[in-house]
């Protein structure tokens, strides 16, 4: 059966248009603005040490990777409970030399992907892979740089 051939409902009724933001359900500029504050708001307090962290966000941008392996968006989701990922990234940045941080970021964002990979699709990656991998794309990520 083609997807255009299903039916939507098999009860015959209209499409209403809803608004839950606010008690009259109606959208207006105003409620929309509101929902943008709300949203904003939320944003800041889910991690307010953004702005502390900004230093090891420039650190972290000058290395040498991928830049999907430094994905800003998901560690800014943190809770606020979650300030110990930013306290490895600074004991890393403050220990390690340049390569090794490189090598620490993109193995890091290898097993991410492997996890993701597992929970999602079923399929599991072996380790002594992933570490190949992870190496490998470094690797090749910076010989296309550096050319």
């Amino acid at each position: 059966m083609k997807i255009l051939q299903m039916p939507l409902s098999r009860l015959p009724s209209r499409d209403v248009l809803v608004w839950k933001e606010n008690q009259a359900q109606t959208f207006s500029v105003k409620s929309a603005y509101q929902v943008a504050q709300r949203l904003r708001e939320q944003s800041r307090i889910e991690h307010s040490g953004v702005v502390a962290d900004q230093s090891i966000w420039r650190r972290l941008c000058r290395l040498n990777v991928p830049p999907k392996a430094l994905y800003r968006g998901n560690l800014q989701k943190c809770p606020n409970e979650a300030q110990d990922i930013f306290m490895l990234l600074r004991c890393l940045l403050d220990k390690l030399p340049q390569q090794e941080l490189e090598r620490w970021v993109v193995t890091a964002w290898v097993i991410w992907d492997a996890r993701n990979k597992f929970y999602f699709e079923h399929i599991q990656t072996h380790p002594k892979v992933i570490l190949d991998g992870a190496f490998g794309y470094l690797q090749e990520y910076q010989k296309l740089v550096a050319a």
